[in-house]
């Protein structure tokens, strides 16, 4: 049935129900009366009813202003093709779908229905036309047996609005869901004219398999606005982005997929929440592969809101590539639960701010780290890598999984205003590595933690691990609980609150081991500098070395710093090895003594440590001592190599395990817990 210049008078008048039935082919709407006017289809304020079971429900063909109306009750238009169609290869057209009076717009595709049709939309069209879609509740539907591409709009070069300052229910919607090539919303500029979709409703709901797929560089995509109080995704892929622009803005932002919540490709840009977002959750489901939020090859994504929560998945956040940015710093309380939840390969990554209050990431996997930065490797060859910077800050920040932070050829900074915690389950809590031994100070791998109160735990490994010239800084109040506390090896660096003017507590349980073998670096030494101040401030353990038996290297740069009453609470450890290898307690290359306090008088601790170089003004050594059978005494002993020091050093000793009865003029000569 085709309208045109003759009957499209007739069609203006027609009664209170408006119903057009057309079987044959599309309803086309040709033109309007003349140059300066509309062509009105209108149901004189109550229902418009459109049905095409064959192809197009409409179709706007030719240059022109067109309305559909029905100002105080529903419009409805159903064709078996495409409900709505504005012509991709005429341009001038200016197409209005009800009004901000209209209760209900119901727009229905049948999809072909024999399963051949290769386009099916609700909404389609391009050519720098104009669609506007209004009414106070819009539906957008596909049912029935699809065809090989099935869009609820398609958008290949067009400006499409649907719904309005009224519009309090916007939804979209295509059945079945389990068919890959459905898709809720698609722009793609097929002949270079801009695709632009908004969406624009109090309420906002799309379920499709592929809810919202955005492609090339001049589609522009906005979905809610600062009035809109909620948007629904149900889907398996809800927003997919290559170099296109997309932006999502309301109260409460509920992102539901299986297999992929957002994917921003080829520098695109996408903008999720913003001030006035109270919740933003994006959910994916526990399959493999699947991801939260990835961002590659230079895209950009931004997340705000009060509260965002980023759960289940594989992967929850995947940063890949040069120029690839993710911000969600516009945030107040931040989780993140994934089975590995944060990945950066090369990119850059910022979680957080001094304005956020709480940050909680962790990691479901076996094995995997919670947070991992690492570089992109460009050319192995020649050592061509891509470094990754991953930024995370809040006043309070929680991350646990079988392991915690991983920075690999890239830097890490974790500042919390108030408490930082990081807990490992299986393996190590903190690992910083450069892949590269030779000891280079410029652009090192970095791993930074500072908090006022710092908790890092692991329960069956190492709690801090630093390898291959990499650099771990560590600044505030420190809890370290696992056993090894350190380890280092290949020419790194850790620093454990070296500035003392910060009178920061360092609280140290474990060991600090220097290790190398099969499948490692080969260079054993690193420097550890750790710096205990203040009566609050100990450190149980020891420092030992595990090498293959034939290795002859010894550590160079174990640096401990006692002060104030700090305590050193000297340890036995497990010296036991895997067969080929060998371990021993090393010495302590330099000890900077300033009233601190060593304890020596453990049970199991070894009898003797050895300090190469004392510095400082002197402390107090807590020896243990013995009654040997023939009455001699056997003491543990500090010995020293070398004393650097402007004056004598003030040293107190005192020998626990014996009283005065058992001391006599010769056994006396036995006590030695001071050897220099």
């Amino acid at each position: 049935m085709k309208y045109n210049k003759l009957n499209s008078v007739c069609v203006a008048v027609l009664g209170a129900l408006l119903s057009l039935t057309v079987q044959a082919e599309d309803l086309v709407i040709s033109e309007p009366v003349n140059s300066n006017s509309k062509f009105p289809i209108n149901g004189n304020g109550e229902n418009v009813v459109i049905d095409n079971g064959q192809q197009k429900g409409v179709f706007f063909n030719l240059p022109g202003e067109f309305e559909i109306l029905a100002p105080n009750k529903s419009i409805s238009i159903s064709g078996k093709s495409t409900a709505v169609y504005v012509s991709e290869f005429k341009t001038g057209i200016s197409a209005t779908v009800g009004s901000l009076d209209t209760e209900n717009v119901n727009l229905v595709s049948l999809a072909g229905q024999d399963a051949t049709d290769a386009y099916c939309a609700v909404i389609g069209g391009g050519f720098s036309n104009q669609l506007s879609v209004l009414g106070k509740n819009i539906s957008l539907n596909l049912n029935g047996t699809f065809g090989k591409e099935v869009y609820g709009i398609e958008n290949t070069g067009f400006t499409a609005v649907i719904g309005g300052q009224t519009t309090e229910s916007l939804t979209i919607t295509v059945a079945d869901p389990n068919a890959s090539n459905l898709v809720g919303v698609h722009l793609k500029s097929n002949y270079g004219d801009p695709a632009n979709v908004k969406l624009l409703a109090t309420e906002i709901a799309v379920d499709a398999f592929n809810a919202f797929n955005v492609q090339d560089s001049s589609s522009v995509l906005t979905v809610g606005d600062s009035s809109t109080q909620k948007i629904t995704i149900n889907s398996e892929r809800a927003i997919q982005n290559t170099a296109g622009t997309v932006s999502f803005d309301g109260t409460v932002i509920d992102i539901d997929a299986n297999s992929q919540g957002v994917l921003n490709t080829a520098k695109g840009t996408v903008v999720i929440g913003s001030d006035q977002t109270q919740d933003l959750d994006i959910l994916i489901g526990n399959q493999t592969n699947s991801r939260g939020v990835e961002v590659s090859t230079g895209a950009s994504t931004t997340l705000s809101g009060q509260n965002i929560s980023i759960t289940g998945g594989d992967i929850g956040l995947l940063v890949d590539g040069e120029g690839s940015t993710l911000d969600i710093s516009a945030v107040t309380n931040l989780n993140m639960s994934s089975q590995r939840s944060v990945i950066n390969q090369g990119g850059s990554v910022k979680l957080g701010s001094a304005d956020t209050v709480q940050l909680s990431i962790s990691s479901g996997s076996a094995q995997d780290f919670a947070v991992s930065s690492t570089a992109k490797t460009l050319n192995e060859e020649s050592g061509e890598y891509l470094w990754g910077t991953t930024d995370i800050k809040a006043q309070n920040v929680v991350i646990k999984g079988a392991n915690g932070v991983f920075t690999n050829r890239s830097h890490t900074t974790i500042d919390a205003v108030n408490d930082l915690t990081i807990y490992a389950s299986e393996g190590f809590a903190v690992q910083v590595q450069g892949n590269d031994e030779q000891k280079v100070e410029d652009d090192r791998t970095s791993t930074s933690l500072s908090a006022e109160n710092i908790k890092i735990t692991a329960d069956k490994g190492t709690a801090i691990g630093a390898f291959s010239n990499g650099l771990l800084t560590v600044s505030g109040n420190l809890e370290v609980n696992a056993p090894t506390a350190i380890e280092a090896r290949g020419n790194s660096t850790v620093n454990v609150n070296t500035d003392a003017s910060k009178g920061y507590k360092t609280v140290i349980n474990g060991d600090v081991v220097y290790g190398v073998g099969p499948g490692t670096g080969k260079v054993l030494d690193a420097q550890v500098n750790l710096n205990l101040s203040g009566e609050d401030s100990h450190w149980t353990g020891n420092v030992v070395t595990v090498v293959p038996e034939s290795d002859t290297q010894t550590v160079q740069n174990m640096n401990l710093a006692l002060e104030n009453g700090a305590q050193w609470n000297v340890t036995g450890s497990d010296l036991s090895t895997d067969e080929g290898f060998k371990a021993a307690y090393a010495n302590i290359n330099t000890l900077a003594l300033n009233a601190g306090v060593i304890n020596m008088d453990a049970e199991g601790a070894p009898e003797s440590v050895t300090v190469e170089k004392l510095e400082g003004t002197g402390g107090t050594i807590n020896a243990r001592a013995t009654v040997q059978a023939d009455g001699t005494i056997k003491s543990s002993t500090l010995t020293v190599g070398e004393v650097v020091a402007d004056k004598p050093l003030a040293m107190a000793v005192n020998y626990k395990g014996i009283t005065s009865d058992a001391l006599t003029a010769e056994n006396t000569k036995d006590l030695k817990a001071l050897d220099i």
